[in-house]
């Protein structure tokens, strides 16, 4: 007798224990549901296709100290919109540091605090152009409030949304030098072959003079440039 109340004590118990897993488990499916949902509404491409072109980089370009600096449309970025467009060859009266980067791009966050210094010693010598590309690790669950409006850190499919992302780092961030948006096609990140946190120095003949396709140091920017200015040659290898 005692062994069957026993039994069925047990019996309820995972009864209970299933149930409750049941319903937790379509909780949490459908409060993904109700944020893809939302994503959707926003206008933002659907997740794991973006999950894949995330790991499409172009590599197409192999540029090389000394080659001469591909030309692409800079848009520049004033507060959340497009102000005005020109190309890179016509900034090259002067030295150019050419950055790659985007908000989602945790290296790019940790070095804006060296790229705001050395803008602050050079820009008188040297035009800065950080362009804003495609994000680096999107997240399409998280989002910020940019203005009134609700925006998923999710990759852009238009470029008032890559705009708005784009402002939300100079704000957020307190990036300092002037920004372009690199257009919806990806133009300058395939004219470059570049990853997140690229740079490159050009000199004014158009002409580079140090490449790093990925993870930069100001440091080695810095020795860089010293060496561009003084026409001494490259110093770092690429």
């Amino acid at each position: 007798m005692k062994t069957n109340q026993y039994l069925r004590k047990r019996w309820k118990q995972k009864f209970f224990i299933g149930a409750l897993f049941s319903i937790t488990f379509m909780g949490v499916a459908l409060a993904r549901a109700d944020k893809t949902a939302k994503i959707q509404e926003a206008g933002i491409m659907d997740y794991e296709s973006s999950q894949q072109e995330d790991l499409t980089f172009s590599n197409a370009k192999d540029l090389k100290i000394g080659d001469l600096a591909p030309d692409f449309n800079l848009n520049k970025l004033t507060g959340t919109e497009l102000s005005s467009e020109k190309t890179l060859h016509s900034l090259l009266n002067k030295p150019t540091v050419l950055l790659f980067g985007s908000y989602t791009c945790g290296l790019t966050k940790k070095r804006i605090p060296g790229m705001n210094e050395l803008f602050n010693v050079y820009n008188d010598k040297v035009n800065f152009a950080f362009v804003y590309m495609k994000e680096a690790h999107p997240m399409p669950e998280k989002s910020v409030e940019i203005g009134s409006e609700t925006v998923f850190l999710q990759q852009p499919e238009s470029i008032e949304r890559r705009c708005q992302l784009g402002g939300y780092l100079i704000e957020k961030r307190e990036l300092t030098l002037p920004v372009y948006i690199d257009d919806m096609q990806g133009s300058a990140r395939k004219a470059y072959g570049s990853y997140h946190l690229a740079a490159y120095i050009i000199d004014e003949n158009m002409r580079i003079t140090f490449v790093r396709k990925y993870k930069y140091e100001v440091t080695d920017l810095q020795e860089a440039l010293e060496a561009t200015l003084q026409n001494a040659g490259p110093m770092i290898e690429p």
